[in-house]
């Protein structure tokens, strides 16, 4: 079985659609005449959940990308690097994590929370 990947590129084009779609909702708005539901210079709510969620997503996918946390948690079909067509031979993918990796990750993320629990608590008794 082919392991699993986010393909990059695939993920930009998704966020590209949502760009685009917030883009067309307030070029209607704009265009559109004010029918008294908002107020003036309020954008519609479905522009701001859109730039949400886009930002939302960037912030995912940077995490992604800096190998903080598991590619698995942004995969989704849209972006799903499904196969090595000559398309998809300059694409950059990023594998999902192995349970090794995973586990790995986890067991530092422990130890520094120890850590930082271990030196307030030091921190504390000695202001005390």
């Amino acid at each position: 079985m082919a392991k699993r990947a986010v393909s990059l590129s695939h993920e930009l084009h998704l966020l590209f659609k949502a760009l685009q779609g917030a883009r067309a909702l307030v070029e209607q708005w704009i265009a559109s005449p004010p029918d008294g539901s908002l107020g003036a210079g309020e954008l519609p709510p479905a522009v701001s959940t859109i730039l949400v969620l886009l930002t939302e997503r960037l912030r995912l996918l940077d995490r992604v990308a800096r190998g903080t946390i598991d590619p698995r948690l942004l995969l989704c079909p849209e972006n799903e690097a499904l196969g090595r067509s000559e398309r998809e031979e300059e694409d950059v993918t990023l594998p999902v994590w192995s349970e090794r990796q995973l586990a790995r990750h986890h067991r530092a993320e422990w130890k520094r929370a120890k850590t930082s629990a271990e030196r307030a608590s030091r921190k504390e008794e000695g202001s005390t």
